[in-house]
């Protein structure tokens, strides 16, 4: 589907993105194809991201990438990393915490000593922490994704549910 084809809403946010990034992620552009669900996939992710709270754009974004590199997802390294340089204003930091966060230069707000994921979803073999880092990090890490968690285990223990059929 042509950009120009899309409906107005999708077609400016997708433009908006590219000026400020210099690029349309793909996942974008094949959301774009099913309006609904791209639409809900991006409230999904304002309510996330943009929501006012303890953490700015670019700690959301650090925890992203750093998150998305434990998981493996190079493209979603590369896609975050590229947000993450125009949020924190410094694409060195972005490529630090996309390849291993504990030896970025950042803040020691910005680099607990593990992540909530690793707390959550530790690797074989390995511990989850104690609470009192898995409290500070979840605190650290954003109320809102948690309580949507929380409220809805059932539906999140094992990953990210899939969006509700129409």
């Amino acid at each position: 589907m042509d950009i120009a084809d899309m409906p107005d809403d999708i077609r400016d946010r997708i433009l908006a993105v590219q000026e400020k990034s210099g690029f349309v992620p793909n996942v974008f552009l094949t959301l774009a194809h099913r309006p609904d669900e791209f639409r809900a996939f991006f409230a999904y992710h304002d309510a996330l991201m943009d929501k006012p709270g303890n953490l700015s754009k670019a700690e959301c974004e650090m925890i992203v990438v750093a998150t998305s590199n434990l998981n493996q997802c190079q493209y979603c390294v590369v896609a975050h990393g590229a947000i993450l340089r125009i949020r924190a204003k410094n694409p060195l930091i972005a490529d630090q915490v996309a390849v291993n966060y504990r030896k970025a230069d950042i803040t020691a707000r910005q680099n607990p000593n593990e992540t909530t994921l690793q707390h959550l979803d530790p690797a074989p073999g390995e511990t989850a922490g104690g609470f009192a880092e898995t409290a500070e990090n979840i605190a650290l890490a954003g109320a809102p994704l948690v309580d949507r968690i929380v409220a809805d285990w059932q539906a999140w223990k094992d990953g990210v549910p899939p969006l509700p059929a129409d």
